[in-house]
């Protein structure tokens, strides 16, 4: 789920509306808290695109340290074709 292109042609993206609402309930915890982004696709290569390009569109969207963010890369052979993602707060 890569951020697509601005609609005005500059290099910021502009993020899906779901990871938008992602980002509001995340900003809503404390911001301390870790938060976790798991993609677990069919290929190591997909998943680890997967996670990173999610946690680099959420980074400038939650409050915080961008650092508390972590990529995480499952791989599962019977993973739906297009991936999974979770994204969740740890303590």
């Amino acid at each position: 789920m890569p951020a697509a292109p601005a609609p005005t042609g500059t290099e910021t993206p502009v993020a899906p509306p779901i990871l938008l609402e992602a980002a509001s309930w995340l900003n809503q915890t404390e911001l301390t808290r870790p938060i976790q982004v798991t993609a677990t696709a069919r290929s190591r290569e997909m998943a680890d695109a997967l996670a990173s390009n999610v946690k680099r569109t959420l980074a400038p969207l939650v409050l915080g340290d961008a650092t508390r963010l972590n990529a995480v890369a499952l791989v599962e052979a019977d993973a739906p074709e297009g991936g999974t993602l979770t994204i969740a707060t740890s303590k």
